[in-house]
């Protein structure tokens, strides 16, 4: 059975932002993130505290929004939701049912320092 149909009602679903997560390797052969707006149909609410233990043990004391849409995500993209940014930290494929789940916790700042603070010359 496909429960792809809620994604039809307007009371459960709503068109959102997301940022997907992609890019290429530099000059250097370092990794350069690059991220694409996009905007899919999803339902967003509120995790349970089931839905935490999928996240990374580190995370499971932040903010988190539970996430359902026809499109696939992958850890690393990001939703735009209720003016914050949310960063997708972990994702499950039930498209053999028409969906995608995703965890995202608030992502308030950069998650990794700027390299080139830690350089020592």
């Amino acid at each position: 059975m496909l429960v792809s149909e809620i994604f039809d009602d307007p009371d459960l679903a709503q068109e959102v932002d997301f940022e997907i997560r992609g890019g290429a390797f530099d000059a250097d052969g370092e990794w350069v993130d690059e991220y694409t707006p996009a905007t899919f149909v999803a339902i967003v609410h509120a995790t349970k505290p089931d839905d935490l233990l999928l996240l990374p043990e580190g995370e499971r004391h932040l903010p988190a929004k539970k996430v359902i849409t026809p499109s696939p995500l992958a850890v690393g993209d990001f939703l735009l939701y209720q003016g914050a940014r949310w960063r997708v930290s972990a994702c499950s494929d039930w498209s053999d049912y028409g969906f995608y789940n995703a965890i995202a916790t608030r992502h308030d700042g950069p998650a990794a320092p700027a390299a080139s603070a830690f350089v020592v010359t």
